[in-house]
């Protein structure tokens, strides 16, 4: 999605992020572009960064590697984060709002 306008070419967002919350799970701190779902998915500051020029890619990312950003607060929310996202909250959710309608008689 970078350098796509996300209003008139959603198509180009990634509009989920799967690879993005499977590496989350694994403690990785995402640097991902703020656009489509990635936002949705990463907390800025808390659980990754997102950024929005390719200067902000390659500070974040700098600052990482040099651990001028203490990495463990970010991995551990990283992971903790991935919770949301995971197929066992997707279930309880899914459950919970369809419950009341598979209960009904037709």
């Amino acid at each position: 999605g970078f350098g796509s306008d996300e209003d008139r070419h959603p198509e180009r967002m990634e509009h989920f992020g799967m690879t993005t919350v499977e590496a989350m799970s694994a403690g990785c701190i995402p640097v991902v572009i703020n656009k489509g779902g990635q936002k949705e998915i990463v907390e800025h500051g808390t659980s990754g960064f997102l950024w929005n020029t390719l200067d902000e890619l390659a500070d974040f990312s700098a600052r990482i590697a040099r651990n001028e950003i203490p990495p463990a607060p970010l991995r551990r929310q990283a992971r903790q984060r991935f919770k949301h996202f995971s197929v066992k909250r997707f279930q309880s959710e899914a459950g919970r709002l369809f419950s009341p309608l598979l209960a009904e008689e037709p």
